[in-house]
């Protein structure tokens, strides 16, 4: 019951604020990005070395990458290793309805990123909030029917499909995306 009143109330809150703020939203060939925002849900030590193999890619192709993450307890796995390009942000960054308290989630949000991707796998509150409120001006993440409204291009995932096809996927719908021909 609590859950569903949380998931109300972030959903609301999200359609609130975009009906408040406008943001600019443009989508540039993959190649001409300049600066990209991650979310993601840190799991697993497996999961989270795909993210960073892509992570590292990105980078090595002259992109800007910020992460943000969520991790659900409130003591840091060991498998993570505090990196300069990702935050992480703890159940005690979060108050009683799921929303950030947190500086560096604050100013992840208020980042004007080219594009956003949120590669959470399920369904986390946090992060629908998050993507939802953020200034990015190319939204990207997994078909949910609750988020059409948030992100501007949306992968649909199968129940099969393991996390490294997603991720893969995403990545490349990114690229053969263009809008200059």
């Amino acid at each position: 019951m609590f859950r569903k009143i949380r998931k109300w109330i972030v959903h609301f809150l999200i359609n609130r604020e975009i009906r408040r703020n406008i943001r600019v939203k443009r989508h540039l060939d993959f190649d001409k990005v300049r600066s990209v925002g991650i979310v993601f849900l840190l799991e697993d030590e497996n999961r989270f070395n795909q993210l960073n193999r892509l992570v590292k890619g990105l980078i090595a192709k002259g992109k800007e990458v910020k992460m943000l993450g969520y991790f659900p307890g409130k003591i840091v796995p060991n498998f993570f290793i505090q990196k300069l390009k990702i935050d992480l942000i703890t159940k005690k960054d979060i108050n009683l309805f799921g929303l950030p308290k947190s500086e560096k989630a604050k100013v992840f949000i208020q980042n004007e990123f080219d594009i956003l991707i949120d590669f959470t796998a399920e369904e986390v509150l946090i992060a629908d909030y998050i993507c939802g409120i953020s200034r990015a001006h190319f939204k990207v993440g997994r078909y949910r029917e609750e988020m059409v409204r948030v992100f501007d291009f949306m992968i649909k995932t199968t129940e099969t499909m393991d996390y490294d096809t997603f991720i893969k996927a995403t990545i490349d719908y990114l690229s053969i995306l263009n809008t200059t021909k």
